[in-house]
């Protein structure tokens, strides 16, 4: 699927020509970056759209999964993308640009009521936590093999195994969680436990070592940094929370 969204902007830092275009990658992860009706939007899209209006350019965002979006980055098809972690292995083909703009904190859910069987770390290894297939959340949870764990292959399948008391807690993000109990119709029937394990920033834009603007990233480093200093860059996402919060 692809999916073009043209934000035409006024320049403020001009970094090149008026017509300069940034083409950006974008996967479905919501509620950061969502694609719904032709339309691509969310927390992540609202960063990118003031960054680029900061650096005077307009953009182009092309939707394709998560793959793909790192071999248009690969070859230069595309510039950009943020919410990406770092992985040293992309340096071949990414620099990152500094600072990074996104931290994570992970919560667990636990059902109405049970709040308190899960307030420190230790409480885990009484607990059987649902967990996705395949992915990474923190050491040393990952690989603590004392926390009896219960392994689905997609989210949705983890939120509807608390509600039903298949397990007694899972494991997600402080942004995706509240979302996705929301859409997932058991927002209701959950809560959010007192434990939680805030990680330190590891959220990044990244651009392709063949983007044309590869030789003008200090000046997206310059940007960048003064949008997460001054405090912009939470105040978007506090503001998307709430804005893509489903209702």
């Amino acid at each position: 699927m692809r999916v073009i969204f043209f934000l035409f902007i006024s320049l403020s830092i001009q970094i090149a020509h008026a017509n300069d275009t940034i083409i950006v990658a974008v996967n479905d992860t919501a509620p950061w970056k969502m694609v719904k009706d032709g339309k691509i939007e969310g927390i992540d899209i609202n960063i990118t759209n003031e960054l680029a209006s900061r650096l005077g350019l307009k953009v182009e965002y092309r939707a394709l999964p998560l793959k793909r979006c790192l071999l248009s980055l690969r070859r230069g098809q595309a510039d950009i993308m943020g919410f990406l972690t770092f992985k040293e292995e992309r340096t071949e083909f990414l620099r990152y640009i500094q600072p990074p703009y996104q931290g994570d904190t992970k919560i667990f859910y636990v059902r109405l009521g049970e709040a308190q069987k899960l307030k420190n770390y230790e409480d885990l290894y009484n607990l059987n936590t649902g967990v996705i297939l395949g992915h990474k959340h923190y050491e040393p949870f990952d690989s603590d093999k004392k926390i009896k764990k219960s392994y689905v292959n997609k989210i949705r399948s983890s939120y509807h195994m608390l509600a039903k008391g298949h397990v007694d807690a899972i494991i997600d993000n402080d942004t995706q969680g509240p979302y996705n109990a929301h859409r997932f119709g058991v927002a209701d029937s959950i809560e959010i436990a007192p434990y939680k394990a805030k990680l330190e920033m590891n959220g990044y834009f990244a651009m392709s070592k063949k983007s044309k603007f590869i030789t003008q990233i200090d000046k997206f480093d310059e940007v960048l940094k003064e949008m997460v200093e001054s405090g912009t860059i939470d105040k978007i996402i506090q503001e998307g929370i709430k804005e893509y919060l489903p209702k």
